[in-house]
Parts: C-alpha cells; structure tokens; sequence
C-alpha cells in the first residue's frame, strides 16, 4: 500500500512537471544595436519553460516588421533556434526567411510590411529556456536609418492594419509563435529599445587673457557621422559650430550651456558644462586660436527658443508636456501612433502666457508602445517620441 501511495504521488509530481514545464506565453522585442547598426530580434519567454526535446523544437511562427517605405531590407545573420540540437550539439543557426512584402499600402502609405517566417526543415531546437529569458533570434540590416531606429517598428496585433486593409491585399500579417506544439504562445510585443548615443569624450573651457573657448573632443571610436551641434545657453544663446569661441563678454555670458550632437542616424546625446569666467574683459576678436580648431560664434540676443519637452519618457500613466515660446502663440497638440494614425486628438490646445505652457496629460486609456507627440505651434510643426510601458 505505501508503495503503490507513493508511486501515485510521483506520478501526480511528473504529470505536474509535464504541465509547467512547456512554454506557455512569448512576446516579441526589437533592440537597434547601435554597434552594428542592425536590428536585432529578441524572443522573450513571458511563461513557462522548455527543457525536454518535444517542448524545445520550433514550429511556426510569423514576425512582421512595419519599416519606413522604400527601406532595403536583409537579414544580415540568424542565431536562434539550432538545427539538429536535439541534443544540445547544434552549430548551425536555423534561418529565418522574408516571407511575404507589402509596399505602402493604401491605408499606411509610409511603411512597407515585412513578414518573416522560420526555416521547418531540418528541425530546431532551442537549448533550454526559462520565464525571463531573452533569445536573439536575427539581426537585420534596414537602411537607411532614420530617427535612431524608432521609424522601425514590430506589428501589433489588432492595432496595425490587418487583411481587409485597403493596400494589404488579403494579407495577414498577425504576428505569432509555436513552439513545442500548435499551441499559440505568442501574447504581444516588448518595448522597443533604441540606442542612447555616446561619443562625446569631455567638454572643456579654456581661458587666456585674450580668448574664452568651449571645446567639445568627440571619442576616437565615434562611428555614423557626420555630427551635427546644437549649443544652448544663456541670454537665449544659441550655436551650431563644433567649438564655442567668445569674442566678447557680458554679465549676461555666465551660466550653463548645452550642447545636443546627432548622428547621422538620428542618435541624440547631451551635454553641459558650467564654465567659470574669470576674464570680462574681451572686447575684440582673438586670433591665439587656429580658425581649424575652434570655429567662429555666434553670439546674439535671439527671440524667446521654442522647445518642447516630455517627462517621464518612458511613461506609465503619465506624462508632462513642457512647452517653451513666445507669448501669444497657439498651440495644439496631439498624439499619434508610428503610423501616423490619430490616437488622441488636441490633448493640448492653448496660448502660451509668460513663454512657458506645462500640462499633464493622462495615458490610462493609452496601450503600451511608441508614440509620436505632435506639437504645432503657430504652424510650426514638431514631432516627439514617447514611450509608454505598463
């Protein structure tokens, strides 16, 4: 009896094993690799795990990309699943294969769809996986690349444009996956990482008796440019030269500059310094300076910067929008998906008073992903990222 009781315990504890030990939910995540400038594929375990040959083997899925129309697109290199790695001994990448295009479709002129779809034959294998998991699928080339990757974006099922779309063709570009079985363990989609840039060595203020000078020294590894400079600073200074050079000295000089570099593809990075004046004395132009090393400032009272900022970026439930103009000019805001389709219309409408306008805006009803903020002031036109994560 005592045994017959715990061989039925035992075989209660391996019906249990069975049970949790398939995978029972996926997502999937695009990471822009600011190294290689590929995008790369992440497959993301939400639940569950895979350890046995019949729960580790891949079946079918589908993986659709939405890129900027007329971008040339290839898969540069595959990683995972591993054909014949039943037993852990596979070397070869299993492929992952451009399935199905659809070119600017009517109703979302601006992308191309791109539907990717695993090579069945011979079978792959994942090694084994758990809840957490993050496994690089392929990394793809799509050039060129605008706004540091975020034009790139997965489909979101039931959102983006499905069959019956005008331009699709009776195309269904649903994302999904099977692993193991035909069950559907794919549940949506990770937020998109894209890079944070960093090729800016240091900052550094010089200064003689007859020269003040900021210096900006870019790393020597700095790849993707050419660079563009955006300095701000005091008195509305502005500047868009590589290095800063005063030729003249106010009370009004002191303070904190910034300057914002863009890389050809879009990547921002920021920086400030707070330099400390100690001669006010300059009133001509220095010469100590070679004109190929420090480039020529221009140094002005300018009407008020308009600027446009968001925090938290990312957001959860919600964000502030601080706007920086003149007085008297009209703004509207609204917020659109990386389509360009409406999502919340004039969730800002206003005048800005004393050159600042600052709202919060609720993103309850907001679902997870990449948003466009569009800001129109007096018709100038300007477009925000926002990130939204629940």
């Amino acid at each position: 009896m005592k045994i017959r009781t715990i061989l039925h315990i035992i075989g209660i504890f391996m019906i249990f094993q069975s049970a949790t030990a398939q995978i029972k939910g996926v997502s999937y995540q695009l990471k822009f690799n600011e190294k290689t400038n590929l995008f790369d594929c992440f497959l993301v375990i939400k639940k569950g795990q895979a350890i046995s040959p019949v729960e580790r083997i891949q079946f079918n899925a589908q993986i659709t990309l939405m890129v900027p129309s007329g971008s040339d697109f290839k898969i540069v290199q595959n990683h995972m699943p591993m054909q014949n790695n039943r037993s852990y001994d596979g070397y070869t990448p299993m492929a992952w294969n451009l399935s199905n295009k659809t070119v600017s479709p009517q109703d979302d002129a601006a992308h191309d769809y791109l539907s990717i779809v695993p090579q069945l034959s011979p079978a792959a294998y994942y090694d084994n996986v758990q809840e957490g998991d993050e496994i690089k699928l392929f990394s793809a080339s799509i050039l060129p690349v605008t706004n540091c990757g975020a034009d790139v974006n997965l489909y979101e099922n039931k959102v983006d444009l499905n069959s019956s779309a005008r331009g699709m063709d009776g195309g269904d570009y649903s994302n999904g996956f099977t692993v193991g079985g035909v069950e559907q363990k794919y549940a949506g989609n990770e937020v998109q990482i894209t890079p944070s840039l960093d090729v800016i060595d240091q900052i550094i203020f010089k200064e003689t008796k007859t020269s003040n000078v900021i210096s900006l020294e870019m790393k020597q590894d700095a790849a993707y440019g050419p660079f563009t400079y955006e300095w701000s600073g005091p008195n509305h200074f502005t500047n868009n030269y590589k290095n800063v050079k005063f030729n003249s000295i106010t009370p009004f000089t002191p303070g904190i500059y910034q300057v914002e570099v863009t890389d050809s593809r879009g990547c921002k990075q920021i920086r400030s310094i707070e330099p400390s004046f100690k001669n006010m004395n300059l009133t001509h132009q220095t010469t100590d300076v070679a004109a190929d090393v420090i480039d020529p400032l221009t140094l002005r009272v300018n009407p008020v910067t308009e600027t446009v900022n968001i925090f938290p970026n990312p957001a959860i439930n919600f964000f502030t929008l601080s706007i920086t103009g003149e007085n008297g000019t009209e703004v509207a805001v609204d917020i659109r998906d990386m389509s360009g389709r409406m999502i919340r219309n004039n969730i800002v409408k206003s005048v800005i008073r004393n050159n600042k306008s600052e709202s919060n805006i609720n993103l309850q009803d907001i679902a997870p992903g990449i948003y466009n903020v569009t800001v129109d002031m007096k018709g100038k036109v300007s477009t925000h990222k926002l990130i939204v994560v629940k």
